[in-house]
């Protein structure tokens, strides 16, 4: 059956990818791009059609370009393409501490991820996140968007639990840089270490390990009692994003 379920199916295996007839499942899935109606099966094939080179630059730009109308359109850049958006971005400002940074980040995934994020490219992520947060459509973008952000910090991730109140998370960010020594975390040592050489960074590694946080499970407690979308899901979800872009202004140097 030539239908974009199917399409979509068959480009989630990296074999078909690489063959022949991934290109032509792209272009079918960008031609029928306009009539989708589903901002999860955009999301999706979008993401799919940008793996390897299973559509032009131009293509790609053109998809973009949607984006300005419909912030959905680029969740899926975000997912495959997180380090090369079409949107460019200056780097962060050099800072005092970019090199503590520099001397660190071989050995310091903290330090690694600030690096990454004041680059040019990462500074272009946060600005992408910055727009899509202001207007999400609906909960199927809104979850998507989040699954993509912890992935993006994966690296300052430290708790193991899934948080479904974000000012018990914040609650426990804080607690641990002002207390950097439970043996039980994993990188804490790291962490002590950036607070140690430049304390002036505590707000960024404050906002990075929210931001690593943030899945799905902090808005599955509004999901679950309504079914609201646009102007409306947006007013109830402004205690979990509000908070978020807060954390990527702090990246952004803000």
């Amino acid at each position: 059956m030539p239908n974009s379920d199917n399409a979509r199916q068959m480009l989630k295996n990296p074999v078909i990818v690489k063959s022949e007839i991934g290109k032509v499942l792209a272009d079918f899935l960008i031609e029928f791009l306009p009539f989708e109606q589903d901002p999860k099966a955009i999301i999706e094939s979008v993401a799919l059609t940008l793996q390897e080179d299973l559509i032009t630059e131009k293509v790609k730009q053109e998809i973009w370009k949607r984006g300005q109308s419909k912030s959905v359109f680029r969740i899926g850049f975000l997912q495959t393409l997180p380090d090369r958006l079409p949107e460019s971005a200056e780097r962060r400002s050099e800072s005092p501490n970019q090199t503590v940074i520099d001397r660190l980040k071989s050995n310091n995934r903290f330090a690694m991820l600030l690096d990454k994020v004041f680059s040019a490219n990462g500074q272009s992520y946060l600005k992408t996140c910055e727009w899509i947060l202001k207007k999400p459509a609906n909960q199927d973008s809104v979850v998507a968007f989040l699954e993509a952000l912890i992935t993006y910090f994966d690296k300052a991730r430290i708790f193991g639990e899934s948080y479904r109140d974000i000012n018990a998370l914040m609650s426990d960010i804080d607690s641990l840089l002002q207390q950097p020594d439970d043996p039980k975390l994993e990188g804490v040592d790291q962490i002590k270490e950036i607070l140690a050489e430049c304390p002036a960074m505590q707000s960024e590694l404050r906002s990075m390990l929210l931001l690593a946080h943030a899945n799905s499970s902090l808005v599955s407690p509004i999901f679950a009692v309504t079914d609201a979308v646009g102007s409306v899901m947006r007013k109830k979800i402004k205690p979990v994003t509000e908070p978020l872009s807060d954390c990527i202004k702090v990246l952004q140097g803000s």
